[in-house]
C-alpha cells in the first residue's frame, strides 16, 4: 500500500490529536473541569474525522465514500467548534444556558455540514470572521493564542471551500496546513496549561498561604543551597512579642493581620537581598544573601515592625553570620539562641550571636 504526501500528513496529525485528547482527559480527571471534557470530545471528533478522510483517500470502503466524506467534514467542524469552545471555557466562565446552546449548536453544525457541505462551509467562514471581530470582547484578554487557533480553523475551512468549489488540490493543501496548525496550537495550549498547574503546585508547596512567605521546608532548602556552596550569608530569626496574648485578647483574625503586615515588611526589606520565610507560628526568618551591615539591617526591621505593624506588635530579633566550617544546623542554632536572648532580656531588641 502506497501513501500520498497528503495522506502521510493526515497520518502524522493522528498522534497529535491523540496526545491532545489524552492530556485533556488527564487534566479533567485531576481538575474535574467541564472544559477539559469538551476538549476531549472535540478531539475525539477530529480523530474520527481523520480516520474517515483516510478511509476515503485509501479507498477502504468504495461504496461508502460519499457518506464517509460528508461524515468526515461534519466531524471536523464539530471537533474544531468544541475544541475552540473548550479552551476558551478554560479562561472564561460560561453559564449553563450558553453551554446548552453551544452543545445544541454542535449538533446543528454536524447535520448542516452533512446535508449542505458547500453552503455550510461559506457560512462558517463568514461566522468565523464575525467571531474574530468580537473575540477581543470575550477571550482576547484571556489568552492571546485563542484568536490564532480560530484563525487556523478559518484557514482550514477556506481550503475546504476552495476544494469544494474548484476541486483543486491547492484547496486540500490549504486545508491540511490550517488543520495541522490548529492541532499544534491546541497541543500548545494544553501543555501550557499543564505547566501552569505544575508551577502553581510548586508555588503552593513552597509558600505559606497566610503570609505569602516561603514555608519552613522550602526556606531550609534555600538556606542549605547557600551553605553547601559556601556563600557568606546572614540568618535572621524574628519572633513576635506577646503574640499569644494578642490572639487571646483581640482574636486570631487580628493575630493573622499582624502576621501579614509584618511579613509584608520583611518582603519589602529583603526583596533584592535575600529571602524571607515563616518558620512556625509567630516565628519568621530571613536569609540575607548580600553583603550588608547586618546589625543595621536587623535594627531597621525591628524599627519598622514596631512603628508600622497593624495591630501594633514588637519583635525580638537575633542573627548569625555564616563562616567557614559552619554547618547548616550551627547557623540555625546560633541565630535561634541570639533571638532567644533578645526574648528573655527585655524583648523588642536585636541580638547578634557572638
Amino acid at each position: 500500500m502506497t501513501f500520498t504526501l497528503q495522506q502521510a500528513i493526515q497520518f502524522s496529525i493522528l498522534p497529535l490529536v491523540c496526545i491532545t485528547a489524552l492530556v485533556a482527559y488527564r487534566l479533567f480527571l485531576t481538575r474535574k473541569k467541564r472544559a477539559y471534557k469538551v476538549v476531549v470530545v472535540g478531539n475525539v471528533s477530529l480523530f474520527l474525522s481523520l480516520l474517515l478522510q483516510l478511509s476515503v483517500g485509501l479507498d477502504w470502503f468504495p461504496t461508502m465514500q460519499a457518506v464517509f466524506n460528508r461524515g468526515a467534514i461534519g466531524l471536523f467542524e464539530v471537533g474544531c467548534y468544541l475544541s475552540i469552545f473548550g479552551v476558551s471555557h478554560l479562561f472564561r466562565v460560561v453559564n449553563r444556558k450558553l453551554r446548552l446552546l453551544i452543545y445544541a449548536g454542535s449538533i446543528v453544525i454536524f447535520l448542516g455540514v452533512v446535508l449542505f457541505p458547500l453552503i455550510s462551509s461559506i457560512v462558517f467562514i463568514i461566522s468565523g470572521a464575525i467571531v474574530i471581530f468580537y473575540i477581543n470582547k470575550w477571550v482576547m484578554h484571556s489568552h492571546k493564542v485563542i484568536p490564532a487557533l480560530i484563525g487556523c480553523y478559518m484557514v482550514a475551512e477556506a481550503g475546504r471551500t476552495v476544494d469544494l468549489l474548484l476541486t483543486s488540490e491547492i484547496g486540500l493543501w490549504i486545508h491540511l496546513i490550517g488543520y495541522m496548525l490548529f492541532i499544534i496550537l491546541l497541543v500548545f495550549l494544553l501543555i501550557e496549561r499543564v505547566a501552569d498547574r505544575l508551577g502553581k503546585f510548586e508555588r503552593d508547596s513552597a509558600v505559606d498561604l497566610l503570609t505569602g512567605l516561603f514555608n519552613r521546608r522550602y526556606f531550609t532548602v534555600l538556606l542549605k543551597r547557600y551553605i553547601d556552596r559556601k556563600r557568606p550569608v546572614h540568618l535572621v530569626f524574628i519572633d513576635l512579642d506577646n503574640f499569644k496574648n494578642l490572639n487571646d485578647t483581640m482574636g486570631h483574625d487580628k493575630g493573622d493581620e499582624a502576621l501579614r503586615t509584618v511579613s509584608q515588611i520583611l518582603m519589602e526589606e529583603v526583596e533584592n537581598s535575600g529571602f524571607a520565610g515563616r518558620y512556625g507560628g509567630e516565628e519568621l526568618v530571613m536569609l540575607v544573601t548580600k553583603q550588608v551591615k547586618i546589625d543595621d539591617f536587623a535594627e531597621k526591621i525591628r524599627y519598622r515592625i514596631e512603628s508600622e505593624s497593624s495591630p501594633r506588635v514588637t519583635a525580638s530579633i537575633g542573627f548569625s553570620s555564616w563562616s567557614e566550617g559552619m554547618s547548616l544546623d550551627d547557623l540555625i542554632q546560633r541565630a535561634d539562641k541570639a533571638m532567644y536572648h533578645s526574648k528573655t532580656t527585655g524583648k523588642n531588641k536585636v541580638t547578634a550571636f557572638v
